[in-house]
């Protein structure tokens, strides 16, 4: 998972786990917006909530579920805030060891991540998850590249070195 500290804990005890299945709800509380948004590196986080399945078969525990969040983005093309709604599926795999390089793998994308902790911290795993699930160039509804004209102050249609190109199309 990782070292640093995180806005959302929500520590699971790995040794209360029993073999089986366990469930959890989370939600962000008020005071753990800000520092929310400002890890994601977006404007605002308005709701967070994920639903989880806990499975537990002897060292492999198995986490799935659903996250929804409200949140704020600046859209690309406006450079204005807009409201998005964000729902995905998590499915990730531990493995419960007490050396993670102990394991005699081999390490692809469907290894489970060695978990050497005796906590597992659902809220971290959520963040991460809502992390991926973030669009890198947000557009707000409506808003399209197409709707950009940018001209530096003081250039001008002939500066444009296709400009020529764009009066012969349109002469056609």
């Amino acid at each position: 998972m990782t070292d640093q500290p995180n806005e959302f804990p929500r520590p699971l005890v790995v040794a209360d786990l029993n073999r089986g299945l366990a469930h959890q709800v989370l939600a962000m509380e008020p005071g753990e917006a800000q520092a929310l948004a400002a890890r994601l590196d977006i404007h605002a986080v308005e709701t967070l909530s994920a639903d989880l399945k806990i499975y537990r078969r002897g060292a492999r525990i198995q986490v799935t579920g659903t996250i929804q969040a409200t949140i704020h983005q600046i859209c690309v093309v406006s450079l204005e805030p807009f409201r998005n709604t964000i729902t995905g599926a998590l499915d990730e795999e531990f493995f419960v060891t007490d050396d993670p390089h102990d394991i005699e793998v081999v390490v692809d994308e469907t290894t489970p991540e060695p978990l050497t902790d005796d906590v597992l911290d659902l809220g971290e795993l959520v963040v991460q998850n809502l992390a991926l699930l973030l669009d890198p160039h947000p557009r707000a509804d409506g808003a399209a590249v197409e709707d950009l004209e940018y001209q530096p102050e003081g250039a001008s249609d002939l500066d444009n070195p296709f400009a020529g190109l764009r009066d012969m199309k349109l002469k056609r």
